[in-house]
């Protein structure tokens, strides 16, 4: 989560979930979006599950990976940096000892 300049609060999730999972959803009927997205956190904290909860809007973004192996073409004159460069999803374990 990260507080805006404005003041408000942006919260991002992220699921394992089937790849059709998110086409399941009606995300325009807020109440269903919520929760569809709070039964993935059956049991943890209402506090982490009042962030859901509370949230005006829930707006879907699929997580796409690349196999395992998979390697660039080299182009000259680009540089990839960050989390551009690397291939792994949030489920890697990794986080923030990539940086």
């Amino acid at each position: 989560a990260h507080r805006e300049t404005d003041g408000s609060l942006h919260v991002y999730t992220a699921l394992r979930a089937d790849e059709d999972w998110i086409d399941t959803i009606d995300f325009t009927d807020h109440g269903a979006a919520k929760a569809a997205v709070l039964a993935h956190f059956d049991g943890w904290d209402e506090g982490l599950r009042g962030l859901v909860a509370h949230a005006e809007t829930i707006t879907p973004r699929r997580i796409h990976a690349l196999p395992v192996g998979h390697r660039w073409k080299r182009t000259p004159g680009v540089t990839l940096l960050g989390d551009a460069a690397h291939l792994m999803s949030p489920f890697a374990g990794e986080g923030a000892n990539l940086a």
